[in-house]
């Protein structure tokens, strides 16, 4: 009995862990230097990458 009561303290922990690490993800996001964070494209991205490189031809 005292085996689960561990696990489920331990499994219970975990998961206010990660909720509490993606509420503080969500108010305090690192300033990234990418706007887009991954977007797969859009028209925005293909503005930055030609500010970034206007010698290119896209």
């Amino acid at each position: 009995m005292l085996f689960q009561e561990i696990a489920v303290i331990i499994i219970g922990l975990l998961a206010v862990g990660y909720v509490g690490r993606k509420v503080y993800r969500l108010f305090f996001r690192p300033e990234a230097s990418d706007p887009c964070a991954g977007c797969p494209g859009c028209a925005l991205k293909e503005g930055m990458n030609r500010e970034k490189c206007p010698d290119t031809d896209n």
